[in-house]
């Protein structure tokens, strides 16, 4: 009997596993394992990227997305916190909807958040200001920390730390509260996820290496 062979059967196999650890060491690469965002880049806008993530403007579900924006603001400007270097604002409370921020990295990796500064918009602040993170995580599971400032006249930053529940594995943040100024928010334990091509070129690599395998076996 006449034996066909696979079109997939010249594939080595060790030249199969040589292949995915290529296209996996690719993509890690290819993101960024940890960064800073600094908020250098000046203007207002509803749409910001640096370094690797994007912040947006969002509306809630069933509700129009108004003209909220997010104000990129130079060192020294008067009234404003500071800390000696730009920074992003973000202020709703003269609006009656709910317009939010929300981030991620821009190649969809999964990621993890360690410190951000924080302050009141208005400086010197006579009353503390409460910012909440809603983590969204691999399995749509939401973890949630809410950071206070002192307030009491503070005109500058103060320095929060995420804690453990927010250091890795996070799809997106979303910031609900409506008054926040925010700097040097630092980002790690950066976790690829393939792009669909890469994941294709690692299925072919997966049959080759089991077909190899059935075809030595026989």
């Amino acid at each position: 009997m006449k034996t066909t062979k696979s079109p997939l059967n010249w594939i080595p196999s060790r030249f199969a596993s040589a292949m995915m650890g290529v296209v996996l060491t690719a993509s890690i690469l290819s993101v960024p394992a940890q960064g800073t965002i600094t908020f250098i880049n000046g203007g207002t806008t509803q749409n910001y990227y640096e370094g690797g993530m994007g912040f947006h403007v969002v509306a809630p579900t069933n509700q129009p997305l108004m003209l909220e924006v997010m104000v990129l603001i130079r060192a020294g400007i008067s009234s404003h916190p500071t800390n000696g270097t730009p920074h992003m604002e973000f202020d709703r409370s003269y609006l009656t909807q709910s317009n939010y921020v929300v981030f991620s990295l821009t190649s969809g990796s999964l990621f993890g958040l360690t410190s951000v500064d924080l302050a009141d918009t208005f400086a010197p602040s006579s009353t503390p200001v409460s910012i909440t993170f809603n983590g969204i995580l691999a399995d749509n599971s939401v973890v949630t920390t809410t950071f206070t400032t002192a307030g009491g006249g503070s005109a500058t930053f103060q320095n929060f730390l995420f804690g453990a529940a927010f250091a890795s594995g996070l799809v997106r943040v979303e910031i609900p509260s409506a008054v926040w100024a925010m700097d040097n928010l630092v980002f790690g334990n950066v976790t690829p996820v393939p792009e669909p091509g890469t994941v294709s070129l690692i299925a072919v690599g997966l049959l080759a290496f089991a077909m190899r395998r059935i075809k030595t076996r026989s």
